[in-house]
C-alpha cells in the first residue's frame, strides 16, 4: 500500500472553510493518507506589509480548524526554522523523516499556474504529486496538461466548494469591525475576537520582488545582505518574538539594496524618487544609500515600517522602533563583518545577552553608537546628528531603567 503524507502549506492567516474543505476532500480522495498542515513562516511569493497575526497566533488557529479532522497534524516546522519557507526544503525533511513515503503537495489552481516560479520546482515536479483543489464550477487551469506533458507531473484534482471570502477579504473585514459571516470555524472566530486580530491590515507584496530586486547585487554585497537577515531574525526571536518575521525579513533584504550607486548615483535615485538628502547626508556618500533604499521600500513595495529601519541604519536615531533596532543592530554583528569595531560590538552584545537579556539590546546599541562616534572623531569625520540624538536618547532611557531598579530593591 502506497504510503501517501499530503503536504498542505499556507499563511493560514487566518485559516477558513475553504482550506478546511480542501483538507477533507484530500484526506476522502487519499483515504489511506496522512495529511500535514503547514503554516509558513515567510511565504516566498507574498506577504503582508503589516497587520498580519504572529506565527503563534497562525499556528493556533491552524489547530483549532484542522486538529479534528482524521490522520491530520499541524505542524510548526516551517514556523522554526528560519528564514524564507521554501517548500522544497520542507519536502526534503518530511522524506528524511518518512522513508519510503510519496509527498502529495496539496494547492489550489493559483499555485499551479506559478508552479515554475517556485525554487527547485523541478525537484518537486518529480518527487511529488501535486494535488490541486478546484473549486466549485471553477475552469481547469490550461497549465495542467503542459506540466504533464513536459514534466510528467503527476496531477490529481480534488473537488470543493467554492469560498465567497479569502483570509485577505476577512483580515480586512475584521479589521473594519464588519462581519465575515461564517467564513471560519466558531473556535477560530473567538480566537480571532479574543486576541484582536487584523487591526489595520496592508496590502500584500511579493517577496519574490524583493529578492528579484537585489539580485544585481554584487556576490559580495548580497554574502553581507543574507547575514544581515540571519543575524536579524535571531535578534527578533531574543527580543521581540511577535515581531512580524516577514517585516524583518524584508528590511534585512532591501537595507543595503542601493549601497553600490556611487554619488552620481545616489542623486538619480533621489531625484526618482523625490527625497531630499539633510545637510550632513549630502555631506557624505557613504550614508546616503539608507535614505534612497528607505525610498525604494516606500515607493516600490509600499512597506513603510521597513523603510523607516532602512532609513536609520547607518545612523541611529531616538527612539528607535523595535524594527529599527533590529537592522541597526544586525548590520553590525552578521557574520560577514570582520573589522574590530563590528567584532567588538558582537562581542559587547553576547556578553550582555548572558548578564540581562531584556537591557542587552539598548546596552548594545548605546555602545555600537559611542563606539562609532569615536572612529569617526578619530578619523576627524563628522557626526550626524541623528547618531548624536541616538547617544543621547539611550542614556537616558538606560539611566532611568537604572533608577527604577534601584528604586525596587
Amino acid at each position: 500500500m502506497e504510503n501517501i503524507i499530503g503536504l498542505y502549506g499556507g499563511t493560514f492567516d487566518p485559516p477558513h472553510l475553504a482550506h478546511l474543505g480542501v483538507a477533507r476532500a484530500f484526506l476522502k480522495s487519499f483515504p489511506n493518507s496522512r495529511l500535514v498542515v503547514m503554516p509558513c513562516l515567510i511565504p516566498p511569493h507574498k506577504t503582508r506589509s503589516t497587520g498580519g497575526a504572529d506565527e503563534k497566533s497562525r499556528l493556533d488557529m491552524a489547530r483549532l480548524c484542522f486538529g479534528s479532522l482524521p490522520r491530520t497534524t499541524v505542524s510548526d516546522y516551517e514556523l522554526k526554522r528560519e528564514g524564507v519557507s521554501y517548500t522544497y526544503l520542507t519536502v526534503r525533511h518530511l522524506l528524511e523523516e518518512n522513508q519510503g513515503a510519496r509527498i502529495c503537495l496539496v494547492m489550489g489552481q493559483d499555485n499551479l499556474e506559478i508552479m515554475e516560479k517556485w525554487k527547485e520546482y523541478r525537484y518537486l515536479l518529480d518527487n511529488c504529486v501535486l494535488a490541486v483543489a478546484v473549486r466549485g464550477d471553477e475552469a481547469l487551469s490550461p497549465i495542467m496538461d503542459r506540466l504533464r506533458h513536459e514534466y510528467g507531473a503527476d496531477i490529481r484534482l480534488l473537488h470543493t466548494e467554492k469560498s465567497p471570502l479569502s483570509s485577505t477579504d476577512i483580515r480586512r473585514l475584521a479589521g473594519l469591525g464588519l462581519s465575515y459571516g461564517d467564513a471560519v470555524t466558531r473556535e477560530v472566530a473567538d480566537y480571532m475576537a479574543s486576541n484582536c486580530l487584523y487591526s489595520g491590515v496592508a496590502e500584500n507584496i511579493s517577496m519574490q520582488d524583493i529578492y528579484g530586486f537585489i539580485r544585481c547585487l554584487s556576490p559580495k554585497r548580497l554574502s553581507h545582505t543574507y547575514g544581515v537577515e540571519k543575524a536579524a531574525m535571531m535578534l527578533a526571536n531574543n527580543h521581540y518574538p511577535s515581531l512580524d518575521k516577514r517585516l524583518v525579513c524584508a528590511a534585512a533584504l532591501l537595507h543595503d539594496c542601493t549601497k553600490e550607486k556611487d554619488g552620481a548615483g545616489q542623486a538619480a535615485l533621489a531625484e526618482k524618487y523625490g527625497v531630499v538628502f539633510d545637510s550632513a547626508t549630502a555631506a557624505t556618500v557613504k550614508i546616503q544609500h539608507a535614505v534612497t533604499g528607505a525610498a525604494v521600500a516606500r515607493k516600490e513595495f509600499g512597506l513603510n515600517e521597513v523603510a523607516d529601519a532602512i532609513l536609520t541604519h547607518t545612523t541611529a536615531a531616538a527612539d528607535m522602533t523595535p524594527l529599527q533596532k533590529i537592522i541597526y543592530m544586525a548590520d553590525f554583528i552578521e557574520e560577514n563583518r570582520k573589522d574590530e569595531l563590528c567584532l567588538g560590538v558582537k562581542r559587547y552584545y553576547f556578553e550582555c545577552l548572558k548578564e540581562n537579556k531584556e537591557a542587552a539590546l539598548d546596552k548594545t546599541l548605546l555602545y555600537a553608537v559611542e563606539e562609532g562616534i569615536k572612529v569617526l572623531e578619530k578619523e576627524c569625520k563628522t557626526v550626524h546628528p541623528h547618531t548624536l540624538e541616538a547617544r543621547k536618547f539611550l542614556k537616558e532611557c538606560l539611566a532611568d531603567e537604572d533608577d527604577n531598579r534601584g528604586s525596587k530593591q
